[in-house]
């Protein structure tokens, strides 16, 4: 179900005004509870994590791929097979401008064993 959209210029940046923008869709839906909040990665930040978090709802939130995200993925060993070249795995995730850490569920697939499977393909290390 869509509560609210906004219908915004090309050139507008990710973040710009959106908290006040979703402050609004919840003012909007009065006594109803937003229960999930999907975003891709330009919504990933300390600022929407903590308003978030303030108003109880649950969240999906695209990690950024940075540098100390990637060499933490990069060391983990606990990977849960959901299918043929699909798993999954979680750890916790502490930024220096965050108070306590954050839990992050991490996806990685084969792109050669899921060809028409969606999303980036990253790579861990120049050689590949």
């Amino acid at each position: 179900m869509i509560a609210n959209f906004w219908l915004r210029s090309g050139n507008a940046y990710t973040t710009n005004n959106f908290l006040s923008f979703l402050q609004d869709t919840i003012d909007r839906l009065k006594e109803k509870k937003v229960s999930l909040l999907r975003a891709d990665s330009g919504f990933y930040g300390k600022e929407i994590f903590d308003f978030v978090e303030q108003k109880d709802i649950n969240y999906i939130i695209v990690a950024r791929h940075y540098s100390t995200i990637q060499r933490k993925v990069a060391a983990l060993k606990d990977w849960w097979t959901l299918e043929d070249g699909l798993q999954i795995t979680e750890t916790t995730y502490q930024s220096d401008t965050w108070a306590e850490p954050r839990r992050l569920v991490v996806v990685r697939q084969q792109i050669k064993k899921r060809p028409k499977a969606t999303g980036k393909q990253l790579k861990l290390f120049k050689e590949e």
